[in-house]
């Protein structure tokens, strides 16, 4: 289970400088919200562990005040197996996998 936390780490960090105050004046141009996929391996996410990471991403949700809202799916959730996922997100289909 720990495997996932470098991942998870890099992701949130990631986000979270993104989603951090912007220093100077707000940007005048209105941000457009973004749906985000993100698969992970695991069959459920029914498991501890995934609810971590499904709280995480509602976090992400409230944090950015609903400018990125990030599904978080276990794997079978969407018409794409494991072994195409890095064509699914070069292609636009899947934003991230985990």
């Amino acid at each position: 289970m720990t495997h996932y936390l470098p991942s998870f780490l890099l992701i949130l960090s990631l986000v979270a400088a993104c989603a951090g105050p912007a220093e100077g004046p707000a940007p005048q141009v209105p941000m457009e919200p973004q749906k985000w996929n993100c698969l992970t391996f695991e069959a459920s996410i029914e498991t501890d562990i995934e609810q971590i990471w499904v709280k995480a991403m509602d976090r992400i949700k409230e944090r950015t005040n609903g400018l990125l809202d990030i599904r978080y799916l276990s794997s079978g959730a969407l018409a794409i197996k494991p072994e195409d996922w890095l064509r699914a997100v070069s292609g636009g289909e899947l934003e991230f996998p985990i």
